[in-house]
């Protein structure tokens, strides 16, 4: 019971800090894509730990650039918890 309810908890506080993005740049064009990648480099300072923190922010604004509003999902999360019924017309991942 004990396990079941820390898992439980992990998975709350996972999806918090992994929830997705929607409209990234608050843009209104015709077409949509989907970055599943990382989340973090959106959320916080950009201390550049890592190259995937470049690579992610380059990809949402060639989207941008390219017309597309640009959503933002963690590459880990399930497909429940991925896209909760929108589409897009392209996808990265």
């Amino acid at each position: 019971m004990v396990k079941k309810t820390i898992q439980i908890i992990k998975n709350h506080l996972r999806y918090f800090i992994e929830r997705p993005i929607f409209n990234l740049y608050h843009t209104d064009f015709k077409k949509h894509a989907l970055i599943s990648y990382i989340t973090q480099p959106f959320k916080k300072v950009n201390k550049l730990h890592h190259t995937n923190y470049a690579e992610s922010l380059a990809m949402s604004g060639v989207f941008r650039n390219l017309g597309y509003n640009v959503d933002i999902v963690n590459y880990n999360q399930t497909k429940s918890e991925l896209y909760g019924g929108h589409f897009a017309d392209d996808f990265i991942g």
